[in-house]
């Protein structure tokens, strides 16, 4: 997550990178798979989102507003793969703490990855 200033000057690279990265990379790994996925008798698609798409951080506008998106872009795949069998998952990550983040009030990592993989592991 790259800060940036909505109420200024957007550094393009920044903006660029956290666009392609948060919102065009699934949206397009998902698009080459899509075919092979519905083929099988049972898959999953797992889009990584943030309670940032639900709450944004001012200073992190353009990552909150592609988690926001990537969240919406979630609800429609669901939708329109609902008579297939491919499930689609999101996993809206809370604060973790991490290398670059250290706040106390954050999940620890591996308390977060415990209950994914519990939640993960049932239908």
């Amino acid at each position: 997550m790259m800060a940036d200033n909505p109420a200024g000057v957007i550094d393009e690279d920044v903006m660029v990178s956290t666009v392609t990265t948060n919102l065009f990379g699934p949206i397009r790994m998902w698009s080459v798979l899509m075919e092979h996925l519905k083929s099988k008798e049972e898959a999953a698609i797992i889009n990584t989102t943030s309670t940032l798409g639900f709450v944004p951080m001012g200073m992190a506008a353009v990552y909150s507003a592609t988690k926001a998106a990537l969240h919406s872009y979630t609800l429609s795949q669901r939708y329109m793969l609902k008579d297939t069998f491919v499930k689609v998952l999101e996993i809206a990550l809370p604060g973790v703490q991490t290398d670059s983040n250290n706040n106390p009030s954050s999940m620890l990592l591996a308390s977060f990855i415990e209950e994914t993989m519990k939640v993960l592991g049932t239908n």
